[in-house]
């Protein structure tokens, strides 16, 4: 005989409740399970401190790869530096010729280091020239294209890094 106060309502109330409960439970319990499956996947055993082992030794590997990558890439950029990066050019007419078939081509890289190229035309011969550039100056004396030319590689180079077209 059940107590008094207990009647048939409470107990199927509680009973109820507890139903839900062990639904509730049996869900989180599914869904833990599934996580954990995805966990132990990489586990030939299923144990959870040789997958966590696994996850360490990939995340190793990748660490390893990354820095080998990162290294590759400043070897990259160091030799970036070095190549032609600022271009200008300026045609002219040098010799009264008639049309700028003379020109001067500064050819730079981030340094500022490179050459430039000049090309003299007229109606019976042309004639060019290269000369170095250091640091945007020459050890030969340079025209006013051929400076016209190294401070066009310059702006352009500017506009290019700016993204200003």
């Amino acid at each position: 005989m059940l107590p008094s106060f207990i009647t048939l309502d409470v107990l199927a109330i509680v009973c109820g409740v507890l139903a839900i409960m062990v639904l509730i439970l049996f869900v989180l319990v599914v869904r833990n399970t599934s996580r954990l499956n995805k966990i132990n996947k990489n586990a030939a055993n299923g144990n959870l401190a040789e997958t966590i082992g696994t996850y360490y030794q990939k995340i190793e590997e990748m660490q390893y790869i990354f820095e080998q990558k990162f290294e590759h890439i400043e070897q990259i950029e160091r030799h970036f530096k070095s190549s032609i990066q600022k271009v200008g050019c300026v045609r002219y007419c040098a010799l009264d010729a008639g049309s700028d078939q003379s020109y001067s081509l500064a050819l730079l890289d981030e340094y500022d280091c490179g050459v430039v190229l000049t090309g003299i035309y007229s109606r019976d011969y042309c004639v060019t020239y290269l000369k170095p550039i250091e640091q945007l100056k020459s050890s030969y004396v340079l025209s006013e294209e051929e400076k016209k030319a190294l401070s066009l590689a310059q702006e352009n180079y500017m506009k290019n890094i700016s993204g200003v077209k």
